[in-house]
């Protein structure tokens, strides 16, 4: 059971160490970067960047809604690693889960799942022959290297179902930018345009002022104190 520890220790700071997010200065931000973003009130705010300017950057959250964050109230910024096609424009995240599928982690699972069952217990075999308790060690090498295998496998058919997707969008892209130009858009549409820009405008200003009063709650109550 001792030598199955450091491939339990290996496989987990692997899985988990393939989405860390890493600080970066507030300059760095651009629009599609996922962020967490921490206020100076210890609040988190996460979601893809929108806009960003000298002043505020305005996030789309995960449930839908917009936020504007203030410059002055960002403690720390965390950045997942972007992604970009081959004209240097960024890959939202809810770009690419629109795209990617789920067949090579199925694939990857199915297959990880019965290799490692297979080696698993070849291991606690060898393992059981010498102890006193083999059944329960067979048992319990087979339950972790199983597991721990499983998982391994699947999370890399995530990844590889991640860049397929990526490909693809990138692709995309590349033959949109060879096609002839688009015919200009109509009135109506500029006016939908103007409308839909004045929307979110309105929608992030509200936002902001519901956040700044938040934080502006938070720091009474701990004056208060």
């Amino acid at each position: 059971m001792r030598k199955s520890i450091p491939w339990f220790l290996l496989a987990t700071a692997w899985i988990g160490g393939c989405s860390q997010m890493a600080v970066v200065p507030y300059e760095k931000v651009e629009k599609t970067n996922r962020v967490s973003v921490r206020l100076d009130s210890d609040r988190t705010v996460e979601g893809t960047v929108i806009k960003a300017d000298p002043v505020q950057i305005i996030l789309n959250r995960p449930d839908g809604g917009s936020v504007a964050v203030p410059r002055d109230r960002i403690a720390s910024i965390r950045r997942k690693p972007p992604v970009s096609d081959e004209f240097g424009r960024g890959i939202s995240e809810e770009e690419i889960r629109s795209v990617q599928t789920g067949r090579r982690a199925v694939v990857y699972g199915v297959g990880g799942g019965s290799l490692s069952l297979g080696f698993s217990f070849f291991a606690g075999s060898l393992l059981g022959h010498s102890s006193a308790n083999g059944g329960a060690v067979l048992a319990a090498t087979a339950a972790l290297g199983t597991g721990l295998g499983t998982a391994f496998f699947l999370k890399a058919g995530r990844l590889r179902d991640r860049q397929a997707a990526i490909e693809t969008i990138r692709l995309r892209r590349r033959n949109a930018a060879t096609r002839p130009d688009s015919p200009a858009p109509g009135p109506e549409e500029i006016r939908n345009r103007i409308e839909e820009e004045r929307r979110m405008r309105e929608e992030a200003r509200r936002q902001r002022e519901e956040l700044l009063r938040e934080i502006e709650s938070g720091d009474r109550k701990t004056t208060d104190r």
